[in-house]
């Protein structure tokens, strides 16, 4: 696949990307990430937060807003006014 912000990846392809946290917020079972990439793309991160926990247990590090990481996931429509969304079924944390 090519290189493409986060915002031009078609609604119900997978796609892996490598992210910035710009927000994030904790509901029980599952956290909701922004993420930013470097070519100024955006998306709507919703994934188990167990999974997240294990991430950032891994990493040594609580979640936060800068760490960049890695997630896998399905594009899904976005919500009104707001960027893309993915439905993601891993993450990793890079940095």
């Amino acid at each position: 696949m090519r290189d493409v912000q986060l915002a031009e990846v078609p609604v119900g392809n997978s796609v892996r990307a490598v992210a910035v946290i710009s927000a994030l917020t904790v509901t029980p079972g599952r956290v909701r990430l922004v993420l930013d990439d470097e070519r100024g793309g955006s998306a709507v991160v919703g994934i188990d937060s167990a999974k997240v926990m294990a991430a950032f247990r891994a990493a040594g590090f609580p979640p936060r807003v800068g760490a960049q990481v890695e997630v896998t996931g399905v594009v899904a429509a976005p919500i009104a006014h707001l960027p893309k969304s993915v439905f993601a079924s891993s993450i990793r944390v890079v940095a």
